[in-house]
């Protein structure tokens, strides 16, 4: 099985280097550099010790006499090193400090950065399955990214830490630190094979974890409960988890073997070394002092390059979400702007027509609309049916311009809807979709959908709600307007699914837009909710431009105008009585459903 291998490439030093001005630029270059100093002083910190105790015994042993004499230099020798210790501990202090300070600084700069580019990101870039799974990665990996700039500070303060202990040890015997270095070369190596296996086995332990996530989520449903399929989703809940724990016990196991047979190396190495030691030591070539200095910065060396390797094998893992971060970052909306925005005044409504208009998605072969032409007076009502498959909710997605066509173009008010900027035609329009999502909050807010200044002026807020037909509800909850929507919240509650589409409509209603697109706007409501919102709907839609996704003939009764699709294509179009007349497909449609309707069936559409 082919295994894509990690590369060192000026694509990893790119994104190491993007990283790195990022940070300088958010955290700023003298709190860096001092934070730096404090974090390779404080990894110093024991050798140091160790040098100044060597350096005190040395000249002890080589001045015994003096030091006889005059025992106040022992003083002097304990003040020095309470000296030095008080040193160390405020270089540890501005370490540990400045780096809460910058953890901080750099989530915030770096949540910030994500969310300002995911907000600018066009619909259709957000449902790329490619990019929508590092979209949802970055809060997870955000942690991960910061880390990836302390873990080079780490390699650089070990990096410190050899080249001052190698310096120690050539001033002794020159041939110690290459010793030591050949010691610790099958853990680079090792090291090498580790970065690639990790990669793949976190990403296949990724995909076995978010399996069983979904599986454990599962356990709790209510269709669960009911088809009494708690066994079978508990057993292959345990069997998925089984699975993981032994993926990682399989690779911790093969990297104890290995760690087995470099240690064994790196002892046989060490041998020659400790022995040479002893050796000088019992010729008096080194006295007592020089050994701890040796012997520490040996330490230090062995210690610092395994901090290294172990620190480069976490880099080159983290530098894979870091590309995916940039890879987001640089990611331009799909929906380009235009270059010069165009006046756009829409009165009484908007004038749409849909000129030679065909759609597919990226990558399929199919086409969802196919020279679709359709023109729209401002003020114009229009009801879409269709079978589903017919492309009615595609039609409405390219009029909301969630998506560009493929080919043929779609003009608003004769301007093509391209070169209409995307915010300016956003304040005029307004949309009820079939999957639409209802944030949390404050009922108010959430009617207002965050307007703050229009937010105040709570009786438009609650016209909204009237027509919508949720006033009343509203009235019932404990703190009215002012009643946390979402469990969420301590007080919060959870609507209803005819509830939150109630609230839904007040949105669109709020709005008051000049196009109104609604894509089953009562699917979930019952005949009464939805009587109670079409009798207001000649109100609602006075001045505006309409379009009307419905299976029910009740809601179609509201529209000047209907059309019929199939396969991507307008078959039929005209008023109601017109299509009955023609007794096409409107006409099976209509008629069937009111047959259904007579014999007591509630279609599944309803």
């Amino acid at each position: 099985m082919y295994k894509p291998k990690l590369k060192y490439s000026s694509e990893h030093l790119r994104y190491v280097r993007r990283l790195n001005r990022l940070i300088v630029k958010t955290l700023g270059i003298k709190k860096l550099s001092l934070w730096l100093f404090c974090t390779v002083l404080d990894e110093q910190r024991w050798f140091l010790v160790t040098l100044y105790f060597s350096f005190v015994l040395n000249y002890i042993i080589g001045n015994r006499d003096v030091v006889a004499n005059n025992p106040i230099m022992l003083y002097y020798m304990a003040l020095g090193y309470f000296i030095f210790t008080i040193t160390m501990n405020v270089s540890w202090y501005f370490q540990s400090s400045y780096r809460a300070i910058f953890e901080r600084d750099l989530d915030i700069s770096l949540k910030k950065m994500s969310v300002e580019k995911i907000t600018s990101l066009d619909y259709v870039d957000c449902e790329n399955p490619h990019l929508k799974n590092k979209i949802n990665n970055i809060e997870r990996n955000l942690g991960t990214i910061r880390m990836t700039f302390f873990n080079q500070v780490s390699m650089f303060a070990d990096i410190a830490s050899v080249v001052i202990a190698v310096g120690a040890l050539t001033y002794f015997k020159w041939w110690y630190a290459p010793a030591i270095f050949i010691s610790v070369l099958p853990s680079f190596f090792l090291n090498r094979t580790r970065t690639v296996r990790r990669y793949h086995q976190e990403n296949r332990l990724d995909e076995i974890n978010r399996w069983s996530s979904e599986l454990k989520r599962n356990l709790t449903t209510a269709d669960t409960k009911i088809f009494q399929r708690g066994a079978f989703f508990s057993s292959l809940f345990l069997s998925i988890d089984s699975k993981s724990t032994k993926l990682y016990s399989k690779f911790r196991e093969k990297w104890t073997i290995h760690n087995f047979w470099v240690s064994c190396w790196t002892a046989f190495i060490m041998v020659f070394v400790i022995s040479s030691l002893f050796l000088s030591i019992g010729s008096g070539e080194i006295i007592a002092g020089s050994f701890l200095v040796i012997f520490s910065a040996i330490n230090n060396i062995r210690t610092a390059i395994n901090s290294f390797l172990d620190t480069s094998v976490n880099l080159d893992v983290d530098l894979m979400k870091v590309r995916d971060f940039f890879t987001v970052m640089d990611t331009k909306p799909s929906l380009p702007e235009p270059i010069a925005t165009e006046a756009f005044y829409p009165e009484n409504g908007m004038n749409v027509e849909f000129r030679n208009v065909s759609f597919k998605y990226p990558g399929d072969k199919d086409w969802i609309l196919y020279q679709l032409n359709l023109k729209v007076q401002a003020g114009e009502h229009i009801g879409i049916v269709g079978r589903n498959g017919s492309g009615k909710t595609t039609l409405v997605s390219l009029l909301l311009r969630l998506y560009d066509p493929t080919e043929g173009d779609i003009l608003i008010n004769g301007v093509s809807l391209r070169n209409i900027r995307k915010d300016n035609y956003y304040q005029h329009t307004a949309a009820l979709l079939q999957d639409f999502t209802l944030f949390y909050g404050k009922v108010s807010t959430i009617i207002a959908l965050g307007d703050i200044n229009r937010a105040s002026q709570s009786g438009e807020i609650v016209r909204a709600a009237e027509r919508a037909g949720i006033h009343e509800r509203i009235m019932d909850f404990g703190h009215k307007y002012n009643q946390q929507i979402g469990r969420i919240f301590k007080s919060g509650i959870k609507p209803s699914g005819g509830e939150s589409q109630k609230l839904a409509m007040a949105q669109v209603i709020y709005r008051d837009p000049k196009l109104v697109v609604l894509d089953e706007p009562t699917a979930a409501l019952d005949a009464i909710s939805e009587s109670e919102i079409y009798k207001n709907y000649s109100e609602i839609a006075k001045g505006k431009t309409t379009f009307l996704i419905s299976h029910r003939n009740k809601s179609l009764e509201h529209v000047s105008r209907i059309i019929v699709m199939e396969k991507g294509k307008i078959i039929e179009d005209g008023s109601h009585e017109v299509l009955m007349e023609q007794k096409g497909s409107y006409y099976k449609l209509h008629t069937s459903q009111l047959t259904e309707r007579d014999n007591k069936i509630i279609p599944l559409s309803a």
